[in-house]
């Protein structure tokens, strides 16, 4: 169900975020094993085709939401890698 529902919402999604200026996040839940989650950007602004090394996680996630609406950072998560490092010099949204 849930790659039927990606199927019909996210080509109008992406349609949109290209439209202005945006970004959309695919992520999945951590793994078993690991703190790491597996994560796909989509955006004008986002590297093409780049895989990044950078560590990323919950807090990653969360931490990147704030800076994007401009949030308050919370102090749990301030230490915490961003997304930026997906994006394009400049356009990290």
């Amino acid at each position: 169900s849930g790659d039927t529902w990606l199927k019909t919402h996210l080509p109008p999604n992406i349609d949109y975020v290209n439209a202005h200026q945006g970004a959309i996040f695919l992520v999945w839940d951590e793994g078993d094993n690991t703190n790491l989650m597996p994560f796909i950007a989509i955006g004008p602004g986002v590297k093409k085709g780049y895989t990044s090394t950078v560590k990323l996680d919950h807090s990653a996630q969360l931490k990147s939401i704030e800076q994007i609406l401009q949030l308050p950072v919370l102090p749990t998560v301030s230490g915490a890698n961003t997304f930026a490092d997906l994006f394009e010099a400049g356009q990290y949204p």
